[in-house]
């Protein structure tokens, strides 16, 4: 009886520690709208990423406006 409670302490344990990292690992995600005339994607996501580096995107929600998301 004393082995299975030593095991579930230690998985217990081991699922608190997973969910502390997993949160300090996760990354803030910020949006900046910028006025493009005649939104495409493409044009939004090269927009996006020359003005936020890389690992920006980018989407045209229509046809006047480019929403960029990056990590803050």
């Amino acid at each position: 009886m004393k082995k299975i409670q030593v095991s579930a302490i230690f998985m217990l344990l081991v699922l608190l520690f997973a969910a502390v990292g997993k949160e300090a690992t996760a990354q803030q995600i910020c949006t900046d709208p910028i006025n493009i005339s005649d939104c495409t994607n493409a044009k939004c996501l090269g927009e996006c990423q020359r003005k936020h580096g890389p690992e920006a995107t980018g989407v045209c929600p229509n046809t006047i406006r480019c929403l960029c998301s990056y990590p803050c």
